[in-house]
Order: structure tokens, then sequence, then C-alpha cells
């Protein structure tokens, strides 16, 4: 875990540095969050990669597919809800 926290930290500052950053940084991101169990941080990072790509019918996928993960793992009902509205709203931008 250390590692891929480390490996974050790079990739961050990749992102702050370039004006156009390379899609592998936002995929590498999203694998490390991924791995860390952090659901919340790889929907963020999906969130950038469909506001630059919205065409791409997997990047859409795999966010409605945290989102409802998150959803199902919510602890209380409203953020069981506000996940579930994201994946709908998700589906609906896709579209």
């Amino acid at each position: 875990p250390e590692k891929f926290r480390q490996a974050i930290t790079e990739a961050r500052k990749g992102l702050y540095l370039a004006v156009k950053p390379p899609e592998q940084l936002y995929q590498f991101l999203l694998s490390s969050y991924q791995q860390l169990g952090e659901l919340e941080s790889a929907a963020e990072i999906l969130e950038l990669m469909v506001i630059a790509k919205p065409q791409n019918a997997q990047t859409w996928q795999q966010l409605v597919a945290i989102y409802m993960t998150l959803a199902g793992s919510a602890k209380d009902e409203t953020a069981a809800q506000t996940f579930n509205l994201r994946a709908i709203l998700s589906i609906e931008r896709a579209q």
C-alpha cells in the first residue's frame, strides 16, 4: 500500500505539471485507487476521464459500476441514495 500511495503522489504531480495530461496518468491513478480500495477517489478520476473523452463507453460503464458498488457498501441510507443517484445521472449523461 505504501508504494501505491507514493505512486499516486507522483502521478498527481504529473497531472498538475502538464497542460494536457496523458490518459495513462489517469489510468494509473484509477488502477492505484482501485487496488487500495478507495472507490470514491477512483470515481473522481473516472469523472475527469469522462469529461476528457465522453465518447468512451467503457469509462462510463466503469463509473456507473463504481457508483453502484459504493451504493451497495454504504452504511447509511442517505449515502446509498446519493451514490445511486450519481449512477443514474451517469447513465443519462452517457446517452
